[in-house]
């Protein structure tokens, strides 16, 4: 039989007759066991499957083939037969890239390292662009740049780059980070370990939380539900106090 639902409406009905359980007479169960087994079976095999799929992937796949450089011929720097040796990707002739940025990738070539300095001696596989123009050891020191590595493509150092092109490339990259997207790649290349720490104490807290609740689930209901009225509470009191 069913419960009158209508006496809910009575500001003055207190719940008399209603007859609560006597297992949550004192707040929420003590006892608890696994209401869906079946679905949690699911669930691990799920679970397994994906990290299965991520595993076949992994050792099947080539992950650094899609995110290595490819210099202005197609080839995969460190990837193409005969470019193992050559797994950064270098722009040879700064000038012209910087003066023509649709074809920037054209001038790019694969090196065996970053050089570090505008003197130093790049060891490269020329293209038929950096062919034709004599190679990519051809310039001279003040047309070329000292690097650094990152993810495989080397980076300009700013104070090695030709006199000609320093304001451009420093208007090019501020102009970068003042747009939304850099700002955010900022935003977060500057709280990396913010971010990092942050995830990894999440996850202590998260293995502490369950580990409380396997010992003490009824106080630790209890707790959140007070914690959570209380942020309420505190969260009301502030809006009023400040409005």
């Amino acid at each position: 039989m069913g419960r009158d639902a209508s006496k809910l409406k009575d500001r003055e009905y207190k719940g008399e007759d209603f007859d609560v359980p006597q297992d949550l007479a004192n707040g929420p169960r003590v006892e608890r066991k696994c209401t869906n087994v079946l679905c949690y079976v699911v669930f691990v095999i799920f679970m397994l499957s994906c990290l299965s799929f991520a595993i076949y992937g992994y050792i099947n796949g080539n992950v650094g083939e899609l995110l290595a450089p490819v210099d202005g011929a197609g080839n995969i720097c460190g990837y193409t037969a005969g470019y193992e040796d050559y797994p950064y990707g270098y722009i040879w002739n700064i000038k012209f890239a910087a003066s023509s940025p649709t074809s920037f990738s054209d001038y790019m070539v694969c090196v065996e390292e970053c050089p570090e300095t505008s003197t130093s001696t790049l060891n490269c596989k020329n293209t038929a662009s950096s062919t034709t123009e004599g190679g990519c050891n051809s310039l001279d020191s003040d047309e070329r740049y000292g690097s650094y590595e990152a993810f495989g493509y080397c980076i300009p150092l700013e104070d090695t780059l030709p006199t000609s092109i320093q304001s451009s490339y420093t208007a090019l990259w501020n102009s970068f980070l003042e747009t939304g997207a850099g700002s955010v790649v900022l935003d977060i290349y500057k709280a990396r370990w913010v971010i990092l720490t942050g995830m990894a104490l999440s996850f202590v807290y998260s293995l502490v939380y369950i580990k409380m609740m396997d010992y003490a689930a009824h106080i630790c209901a209890w707790i959140s539900v007070i914690l959570v009225q209380a942020s309420f509470i505190g969260l009301g009191l502030g809006g009023y106090f400040h409005r």
